[in-house]
């Protein structure tokens, strides 16, 4: 979940401030592989999938030490393997908080992969829930899109930063897009009603349902039981309308501006 728990959002990371450690990573810093025959290259690469595998199997069950160790071979086998920079990035990020170690496998991940939309995405997400870098996280938010646009994921996650930034009709375009991409995103439904919730609550109040339909655990999420005691309701049974995923913030924002304010009695 996102950690701006004054919007409420919903941001994730595809399966307080911190200190800039940018400067400390060397990027160009790899262990090259020995040798130069196909042979030798193939063989291992073979051996760092087997760890690779195995570390994923260790990080289910809990053991992170073991997968850590596991990701480490894997790396020195396969120097270039994005995804297990990547996902020894996620790990050491969600799992045994070594933040350096994590923005530096989340960045030579994309060294190594540029068009690899997951690494961007959650290196995106470290670099606004850690660092509260909202631009570097903006741009690789727009890179995972650029790499997939049908990024769900990617999507609703800028439109979380973006609503952050006081960007409302940008963040309506991308829960949009969340939801036209994977309709089952659930995430994209709850997002879009808590920024609709001021401008239109009517329809606020359905795709808060929707959201919960999709998946009932959101209940639980901070951001739907605020929505449920802004509205003051309890009933979240989906009643399966129809719902039509188009823009409509600029107008109602617009509208809001022209109505005439009411008169203050002395």
């Amino acid at each position: 979940m996102d950690d701006n728990e004054a919007s409420g959002c919903i941001s994730l990371m595809d399966s307080q401030s911190i200190a800039n450690w940018y400067r400390c990573l060397d990027l160009t810093c790899m262990e090259q592989p020995t040798g130069d025959s196909s042979s030798i290259e193939a063989s291992s690469s073979g051996r760092a999938d087997g760890f690779l595998g195995r570390a994923e199997e260790e990080e289910r069950k809990g053991n992170y030490r073991a997968a850590s160790d596991c990701y480490r071979k894997a790396l020195r086998l396969d120097p270039y393997n994005a995804t297990a920079h990547n996902n020894f990035g996620y790990l050491c990020s969600t799992h045994t908080h070594d933040y350096a170690t994590a923005e530096y496998h989340y960045r030579l991940a994309i060294r190594c992969s540029p068009d690899y939309a997951l690494a961007h995405n959650n290196l995106a997400f470290f670099l606004k829930k850690n660092k509260r870098d909202f631009e570097g996280a903006e741009q690789h938010y727009r890179e995972a899109i650029r790499c997939d646009p049908g990024y769900s994921f990617a999507h609703s996650n800028l439109g979380v930063l973006l609503k952050a930034k006081k960007d409302f009709e940008g963040a309506e375009k991308h829960y949009l897009a969340a939801i036209s991409s994977n309709p089952r995103y659930a995430p994209a439904y709850l997002n879009y009603s808590l920024l609709l919730k001021n401008h239109d609550e009517a329809t606020s109040w359905d795709y808060l349902k929707r959201a919960m339909a999709i998946d009932p655990s959101l209940r639980d999420s901070q951001a739907a039981q605020n929505l449920v005691r802004a509205f003051a309701r309890t009933d979240l049974s989906d009643d399966g309308k129809h719902l039509d995923h188009h823009p409509r913030l600029a107008a109602l924002i617009q509208a809001k501006k022209k109505s005439p304010s009411p008169l203050i009695s002395s």
